[in-house]
């Protein structure tokens, strides 16, 4: 490691296509304001138990891809082969993966005797901002104490082609519809402002950003094959609150790009929840009720078609429209139950933490 790395990404790679892995590199190429000797890339490429030969195949694919560009010498990248016989993880996962880049970062940075900075991402994101950097390196200086910070994601339509269905764009739109349904009726119900919302939000494993001294302090990352992510923001959160240190929300601040696709790699992976969307079932106001702070209209049986929350949901994300976002509103609250016009009634602070929960 150069005396002067100030950052390292580590990336677990497993069934991954070379065309991610090149443009995720080609990526970091592009960063403006910072030296290429100031990061590096950590790659684990792992098998996962039991794989096939088609699985072992393509890892090594990925390893020949990584070692030309290690060679060519424009982004420094440091590679870990757990995908050769005889070099495998143990009952490898996720978790294992991430801890083994994660505890080589670590080492390397204590090598030069410096409390670096270590991001972990997924092999499907790339660093579509060119001032990444330079903004990672301002929210260090504005936060000197911060335990960790909680990075945020945009999603490209970037499907593999196995996955090409025709329906598969609506039926991802469709997800994201559910989960706005639920932030909103939550951050209604509850009167939470927008960072009060904010600060609930755990880390996703495609963008986790944490000092060597952080990670060192709560074990490293959790050996776990699924929520390792959600695990390390647990742990990561109360050693903020022991420290009385902060754990700053800066999701809307520092993004990377991630492919929203079919994947099973993971066994919490969006596939299976992604397949199972029926595109005909309408928004019920009873779906809400378990969030609601008063259930008595449980049986409620009216309903917000998909199109109906689709312009109103749309007019929350800022797409056009937006403009007539509180008509849309009073027409999303005038087809709901009495329990939800009520709550409309509640202070401004309430819609704002509504708006902001939906457009996040």
């Amino acid at each position: 490691m150069h005396p002067e790395c100030r950052y390292v990404i580590v990336v677990p790679v497993h069934h991954e296509e070379w065309q991610r892995l090149t443009r995720q590199l080609s990526s970091l190429q592009q960063q403006d304001g910072i030296r290429r000797e100031q990061f590096e890339v950590i790659y684990v490429i792992n098998n996962s138990p039991g794989c096939s030969n088609e699985v072992r195949n393509h890892n090594q694919r990925a390893m020949h891809t990584l070692r030309v560009t290690r060679e060519l010498g424009q982004v420094n990248v440091h590679l870990i082969d757990a995908s050769s016989r005889g070099l495998e993880i143990p009952d490898c996962n996720v978790g294992k993966a991430r801890d083994l880049g994660v505890r080589e970062a670590c080492s390397r940075f204590e090598g030069i005797g410096r409390d670096g900075w270590i991001i972990n991402t997924d092999a499907d994101c790339h660093f579509d901002d060119p001032a990444y950097f330079r903004k990672l390196s301002t929210l260090i200086s504005e936060y000197p104490d911060a335990v960790a910070f909680n990075g945020g994601l945009e999603y490209e339509f970037s499907p593999d082609l196995k996955d090409r269905s025709p329906d598969l764009f609506q039926r991802m739109y469709r997800m994201r519809l559910r989960i706005g349904w639920h932030r909103l009726a939550e951050a209604i119900a509850s009167g939470r402002t927008r960072q009060d919302y904010r600060s609930r939000m755990k880390m996703s494993g495609a963008h986790m950003i944490a000092p060597v001294s952080s990670i060192r302090a709560i074990g490293g990352m959790p050996q776990i094959a699924a929520g390792e992510d959600h695990a390390f923001y647990n742990k990561l959160s109360t050693l903020a609150e022991n420290l009385g240190k902060p754990l700053p929300y800066i999701r809307h601040l520092l993004t990377v790009v991630t492919a929203a696709r079919l994947s099973e790699r993971t066994p919490e992976s969006m596939a299976a929840v992604v397949r199972s969307m029926k595109m005909n079932q309408p928004f019920r106001a009873s779906d809400l009720m378990p969030l609601l702070q008063d259930s008595s209209d449980h049986n409620s049986k009216v309903e917000v078609t998909y199109a109906e929350y689709r312009r109103v949901l749309d007019a929350l994300s800022g797409l056009p429209g937006a403009e007539e976002t509180e008509q849309e509103l009073n027409l999303l609250f005038g087809r709901l139950d009495r329990h939800m016009r009520r709550l409309k009634k509640q202070s401004a602070n309430v819609f704002a933490g509504a708006l902001a929960a939906a457009q996040n």
